[in-house]
């Protein structure tokens, strides 16, 4: 019926915030062992296999499973619709991250550069966050402090005539 698909519609995107708060408060385990949780069968929908996939990606680079988490995120991207702008930006980040621990500086730049544009509206600034955290640490890696700076200052929402505390 209408009203059970529907159900299980809600109760698959409420599965999937808690496998994100999980992830983010508790650890990338956490998130995981949640996500082995989720039946292949059930996933009917393309953007919660999508956010299901982005999700796991992300969690094996925060786990340092670098080549598993750039192979997952590298195969979706181009599969994901630019509609899922939450989804791609998560995927693009993922690629961010483990090219620039990969060595591959131009990759990751673009890749930082492509997140941003996922993002649908400038009022969700996750994913720009993260993009420009990845600029810091590229120009960190190539001596230009300054620029470093100022990007991470703008990934922490922190301006520059505030000191920065830690």
């Amino acid at each position: 019926s209408t009203l059970a698909a529907q159900g299980l519609a809600l109760s698959m995107r409420l599965r999937l915030f808690d496998a994100w708060a999980a992830c983010l408060t508790l650890g990338p385990r956490v998130g995981l062992a949640l996500l082995e949780q989720f039946d292949p069968d059930d996933i009917e929908r393309e953007d919660f296999e999508a956010q299901i996939l982005a999700l796991r990606a992300f969690l094996f680079g925060m786990i340092d499973c670098f080549d598993e988490a750039h192979t997952l995120a590298l195969a979706w991207l181009p599969r994901v619709a630019p509609a899922f702008g939450f989804t791609r930006g998560m995927l693009a980040q993922t690629l961010a991250n483990t090219s620039l621990v990969r060595g591959e500086l131009s990759e990751a730049r673009r890749y930082a550069d492509e997140a941003r544009r996922s993002e649908l509206t400038p009022a969700s600034p996750f994913n720009f966050a993260l993009a420009d955290a990845i600029e810091g640490a590229l120009h960190l890696r190539q001596g230009r402090l300054r620029q470093a700076r100022l990007s991470l200052q703008q990934a922490a929402g922190v301006s520059g005539d505030k000191p920065v505390s830690g």
